[in-house]
């Protein structure tokens, strides 16, 4: 009869907690299942997508990333930062120790969460990736992505720059970054909305995301603060989207327009990137203290050709086929005392130092981006060409290419389950299973009311801190702020501008 009562209590804790991404599989489940009767006017490819039932490997990978992130952030992930709430409202000091071991501990989980997902991809949406690493000049030997997005040093950021074609671009960046090495130090830039879902956006938080109103005004004081944080920590890779927003008909419509109006240049695979922000950043920072800007192009194998990829791909098994990347990387250069180029090695590719200099580098990249793009969507894509490339990055330019259906090609006998082991490695992919294993295990082991309670106080605090002026992030940056000092730090970013 006990046990009855519990299985009943977790499922209607879940069903509370996971009420929008129900909503969602009741709205997909209407939509396969019903004619389309609605006022919104849908594409013909959006049309299509919607009308496929959810397939079982969608239901799989959506199914395991629910149960597992709600089982992990209730079971292993709220407890540090309980603590150092409970130790702050008590003592009313910031336990810089504790804080210190937390965000360690986040680290990991964040690593671990993105290589589940990167099984979740790879391994049941059966995702395909292949990369080309661009330098300025050809260099002897081959390059490992490894050493590309070596962590940089404490107290060093590396950003990497990114097209926004889709909501997924995020998501379908992690087995990238999970073969370069970086995902315990990655940091990424998102909309201020997607710090409100529940569990994920909370867990978000906790890694330190850095969200924005896309608004500057609003954004300004929240910048500061975390950009300061990343230039004290272990080193941070942060990943933001210079566009701003998703490539959509509408956002490339306004794009255009605006750059109509203002001289610039009108694209169709990429929009006019939005310099205020990464200026800024990199003002707040230094730039001594930016190792380096990693630009990375991202194109897709669409299910079939010209399908943008949506949320919805994930449910009824139209993602993208496969995942192309051109990287490049560039240091400061021209900047006098503020530059951070080393002897040059002709690996990187210059970025001007001065504010002006560095929107002009930044709108020629985004040129560049959409001159790639374009011959690789006319070629239905088959994979970026080097030619192409050395003809839009220069003829001098070094390209060290993997790919994954080539590596195939070479050993027909491999699995996609031992090529994604033998890129991330057999122990640590052991060790991610068994995290993951464990926090669903646990609720099942420990059992009784005291799960119950304890869940219902995480997400009920999480729900309520989340809302406050900086997140859950609040508690692992910085003690309790004053408004005198909050004003005081908004006006030291005022003056540097």
């Amino acid at each position: 009869m006990n046990v009855c009562i519990y299985i009943y209590i977790y499922i209607c804790l879940f069903t509370v907690t996971f009420w929008p991404y129900f909503s969602l599989l009741f709205f997909l489940f209407f939509h396969t299942h019903t004619h389309t009767h609605c006022d919104i006017e849908y594409t013909p490819r959006i049309r299509r997508a919607m009308t496929v039932p959810v397939s079982l490997r969608g239901s799989i990978f959506m199914s395991t990333i629910l149960i597992v992130s709600f089982a992990s952030y209730f079971m292993l992930t709220c407890w540090p930062i309980l603590c150092i709430a409970a130790v702050r409202m008590c003592m009313g000091s910031s336990p810089k120790k504790l804080i210190s071991l937390a965000n360690k501990l986040y680290d990991l989980t964040q690593e671990l969460w993105i290589h589940m997902i990167v099984f979740l991809l790879e391994g049941v949406l059966n995702l395909h990736i292949a990369y080309k690493l661009v330098s300025k000049n050809k260099i002897p030997g081959e390059r490992k992505l490894s050493d590309v997005f070596a962590t940089p040093p404490p107290g060093k950021v590396k950003l990497v720059i990114l097209n926004h074609r889709c909501h997924l671009d995020w998501l379908m960046m992690h087995p990238f970054l999970a073969r370069a090495g970086i995902t315990r130090s990655l940091r990424i830039v998102l909309k201020a909305e997607l710090s409100k879902v529940p569990v994920f956006g909370w867990a978000m938080q906790l890694f330190r995301y850095l969200f924005l109103n896309r608004n500057w005004t609003l954004d300004r004081e929240n910048v500061c603060r975390m950009m300061n944080h990343y230039k004290e920590s272990d080193g941070t890779v942060l990943l933001l989207f210079p566009e701003g927003t998703d490539l959509t008909d509408n956002s490339r419509k306004k794009c255009n327009s605006y750059a109509l109006r203002n001289n610039l240049p009108q694209f169709q695979y990429v929009l006019n990137p939005r310099s205020t922000g990464i200026v800024e950043m990199k003002n707040i920072t230094g730039v001594n203290n930016i190792e380096e800007i990693i630009d990375i192009t991202l194109g897709y194998t669409d299910f079939t050709p010209g399908e943008r990829p949506t949320e919805l791909s994930l449910f009824n098994g139209r993602q993208p086929r496969k995942i192309h990347i051109v990287c490049t990387r560039h240091r400061f250069g021209g900047g006098g005392d503020d530059s951070t180029a080393e002897k040059d090695d002709g690996e990187f590719f210059t970025v001007p130092s001065d504010d002006e200099g560095m929107k002009d580098w930044l709108n020629d990249r985004f040129s560049k981006k959409e001159l790639l793009l374009s011959n690789f969507y006319s070629n239905n894509p088959v994979g970026f060409d080097d030619h192409h490339i050395r003809k839009v990055l220069g003829d001098d330019c070094g390209i060290d290419a993997y790919d994954e259906d080539e590596e195939v090609a070479r050993d027909p006998k491999s699995t996609k389950l031992s090529r994604l082991i033998r890129g991330l490695g057999m122990w640590y992919s052991v060790a991610v299973l068994s995290y993951w294993l464990l926090s669903v295990a646990l609720p099942f082991a420990i059992g009784g009311y005291w799960v119950v309670v304890w869940c219902t106080v995480c997400g009920t605090w999480s729900f309520w801190a989340s809302r406050g002026y900086f997140g859950l992030a609040h508690y692992l940056v910085q003690p309790f702020a004053s408004s005198d000092e909050r004003e005081g730090n908004t006006a030291r970013v005022v003056k540097s501008d």
